[in-house]
């Protein structure tokens, strides 16, 4: 229960005046909310706490009923769910967080004071428990806890009820206490997403719409950078990619309303970070799928493959290095200098086509995206080569970038069942990349193994086996894939994108001089409807 109207003092008078007090006792601890970086326990309504204390720690996973759903001791604080070596809190929380770590969101200092409650036999039939806590700078409200001695539930109760009676209570909500705590500590549940969250009136500028939708997507890579840096967690650098991604596949769009000389250096700088990231997220892919992979392999050769691990956790040390050094150096550049370009005015003869609105855009480059996407797609038949399909995929990308950038424009009903829609599709498009991808890495691994003479005879069989397994996983997506475009390009589907783009069709934001491509911006940038738009995948 949390208590307002009386001080931590009054309150331990309020229970020392209760009959049939017995001894008390005081406990001093600390109490760690952890979370991962983008809260996924809060977000399902889960507080995680580390009860700290000189003789143990606990680990106590609770719902928002203050129930307590999954708990174990640790020895130290955890960082990563594997950390846990088990245990109910790592079956509980495993599925949801991995590969996020855990950070700790907020720290609360604890004093508990526990009372005995004793019937006319002196036994103890409740314990009475008043906590005070202070996070940061800030004290929390008093709590009050009731816990029985099992037989004695009815005991317990009347005890609360006369602490009710007493002192003006609430029940304990744990979710309210533990948002204050986390307020408390200057963290805010909920405070980062890698989506973007921009609304965009169709009405207003293309360029001012842009220009936001820019800056979103640069304060998504600023947040992520220093988890980046530290290696916290692999997905500092994919929600990193996730940002840098949409921002390259809105260049082409911002050629129609902003100066094309002044982005061109940009969107060199961007394709060239977004280039020196591969590398260590394709390491990252091959590591955090490395279990998955083993499963199927013959239980002799799994102790060979853990050679095969440790040699790519080498490379990927390498590949990490190397990206420091572009964080360190030429992005903090890239960076400010965008950040600059983004928040300067157009210089004079540099001003946007005059009337472009966001809608205007929205309706030209989301529609070319779906026309390109959809052509890529029923070009590939059985025997097309695997290129193909990963442009598909890369044209899938792009019109979901700007169906998430420019969401606030389009019809709302159909635009959920839309992404969901074009979801499942990069879903099975993805799995043929990662296994694609899977067949070349490994060989490139067993050339490089061979080439240094560290590969043995054993580990190289087993490299084999497990190459040939991959290849099979990407046989069977190929498979799936021109099942899965089929589902995509039906006319249902189709119908959906008309609805979607209902607030966009005959002229609404799409004037037919920019339909017709003739519309330039005075700087040489090109309207939507042109040349102006690079080929899709280039912009991914």
């Amino acid at each position: 229960m949390q208590v307002s109207g009386r001080n931590v003092s009054q309150l331990l008078d309020v229970v020392a005046a209760l009959p049939n007090i017995g001894s008390s006792s005081t406990r001093i601890s600390r109490r760690l909310l952890l979370d991962t970086f983008d809260w996924r326990l809060h977000d399902a309504g889960l507080i995680l706490e580390l009860d700290i204390s000189e003789d143990r720690s606990t680990l106590s996973l609770i719902d928002e009923s203050a129930r307590v759903v999954a708990q174990q001791r640790v020895a130290d604080v955890p960082v990563l769910v594997a950390d846990l070596v088990g245990g109910p809190v790592r079956s509980a929380i495993g599925e949801l967080v991995e590969p996020r770590a855990l950070l700790c969101r907020a720290e609360v200092q604890v004093h508990q004071h526990t009372f005995a409650s004793l019937n006319s036999d002196a036994k103890t039939v409740a314990r009475i428990t008043v906590e005070s806590e202070r996070s940061g700078s800030a004290g929390l409200a008093p709590r009050l806890r009731v816990d029985p001695v099992r037989g004695y539930e009815r005991a317990a109760a009347r005890i609360v009820d006369v602490l009710s009676g007493t002192c003006p209570t609430t029940p304990d909500s744990r979710r309210q206490w533990a948002d204050q705590a986390f307020r408390s500590a200057g963290a805010v549940p909920g405070d980062y997403s890698s989506q973007l969250r921009v609304r965009i009136d169709p009405g207003q500028p293309a360029d001012g719409a842009v220009v936001a939708l820019f800056a979103s997507l640069l304060s998504t890579m600023a947040v992520n950078q220093t988890g980046l840096l530290e290696d916290t967690d692999t997905e500092f650098l994919h929600d990193f990619r996730v940002a840098i991604r949409p921002t390259r596949s809105l260049f082409p769009v911002a050629r129609a309303c902003m100066p094309s000389s002044g982005l061109a250096p940009f969107a060199d700088g961007f394709r060239d970070v977004a280039r020196c990231t591969s590398v260590l997220r394709d390491l990252d892919v091959f590591l955090l799928g490395f279990d998955g992979l083993c499963c199927g392999i013959a239980p002799e050769w799994r102790a060979d493959l853990g050679k095969l691990f440790a040699f790519v956790m080498a490379r990927r040390d390498v590949a990490r290095r190397s990206l420091l050094d572009v964080m360190t150096s030429t992005w903090p550049g890239l960076r400010d200098s965008w950040r600059m370009h983004l928040a300067t005015p157009p210089g004079e003869g540099e001003e946007p086509s005059p009337g472009l609105t966001a809608g205007d855009l929205a309706g030209a480059c989301l529609r070319k995206a779906h026309r390109s996407m959809i052509s890529a797609g029923r070009s590939i038949g059985p025997d097309s080569p695997g290129e193909d399909v990963h442009r598909l995929r890369k044209r899938a990308k792009v019109l979901r970038y700007r169906i998430e950038a420019f969401g606030s424009v389009l019809d709302e009903d159909p635009l959920t069942e839309a992404i969901r829609e074009l979801r499942r599709l990069q879903e099975v498009l993805g799995e043929f990349q990662d296994h694609d991808v899977g067949v070349a890495t490994i060989r490139s691994f067993a050339d490089q193994l061979a080439s240094r003479g560290e590969g043995d005879v054993d580990l190289l069989l087993a490299m084999g086996a497990l190459r040939s397994r991959v290849r099979d996983q990407r046989e069977e997506a190929r498979l799936r894939c021109g099942e899965a475009f089929a589902r995509f390009d039906t006319a249902a589907n189709q119908k959906l994108y008309r609805r979607l783009y209902r607030r966009l069709r005959e002229g609404l934001y799409e004037p037919s001089s920019i339909a017709a491509g003739r519309s330039r911006s005075p700087a040489g940038g090109a309207g939507p409807g042109s040349q102006g738009f690079m080929t899709e995948e280039e912009s991914v």
